[in-house]
């Protein structure tokens, strides 16, 4: 599938979000075939020559941890935004979410290791499963990475979490107090 400007602007007139069509299914699948077809190695341009070639110097050994990390991280985000999300935050969401996904980002090698044969049936389940409620594997992805979180990971994300609540309650202080005091000049 081509990235033309009226694929991008229809997906912009859909959901507001550019972005949100590396999220299709279709699309991913379409991708997914054209990189086989070139052999794993798709160019945007100059700027990505470097890259490719650090691509082409890895071993096969390599290349596959790469894929598998891409994989991965395809499920674990999505997956750890809903999580994160259900912890009813508000203002407190970005920051806990940017903070939990950094700390998961940090760990993810270890975390694969620690949790190899979940991590391969998850990776095998999303392979061959197409319908989100029959991924069993999936649905135990927020108690996976609840044990990864250590007792200071669990305080740096409530610390982030009570920063943004208190900054977005500051601001709307600061806001006040000029409506109120352009109120009492005009009067």
């Amino acid at each position: 599938m081509v990235m033309d400007d009226s694929i991008l602007a229809k997906q912009y007139a859909l959901t507001g979000d550019i972005m949100d069509i590396c999220n299709d299914p279709e699309w991913q699948k379409e991708s997914a075939r054209i990189e086989d077809d070139c052999n794993g190695y798709i160019e945007a341009g100059l700027p990505m020559r470097g890259y490719v070639e650090q691509l082409q110097s890895l071993t096969p050994e390599q290349n596959e941890q790469v894929r598998q990390y891409a994989k991965l991280i395809h499920i674990l985000f999505p997956e750890l935004h809903k999580w994160v999300e259900s912890w009813n935050l508000g203002a407190g969401f970005e920051e806990a979410h940017k903070v939990a996904r950094s700390i998961l980002t940090e760990r993810w090698n270890s975390f694969a290791i620690e949790q190899e044969e979940w991590v391969k049936a998850l990776i095998a389940e999303e392979e061959s499963t197409e319908k989100a409620a029959d991924k069993t594997v999936r649905q135990q992805t927020s108690a996976e990475l609840a044990q990864m979180f250590t007792d200071q990971d669990w305080q740096k994300i409530a610390d982030g979490a009570a920063q943004a609540v208190k900054q977005n309650v500051l601001q709307v202080g600061q806001v006040n107090e000029i409506v109120e005091s352009e109120t009492v000049e005009a009067a």
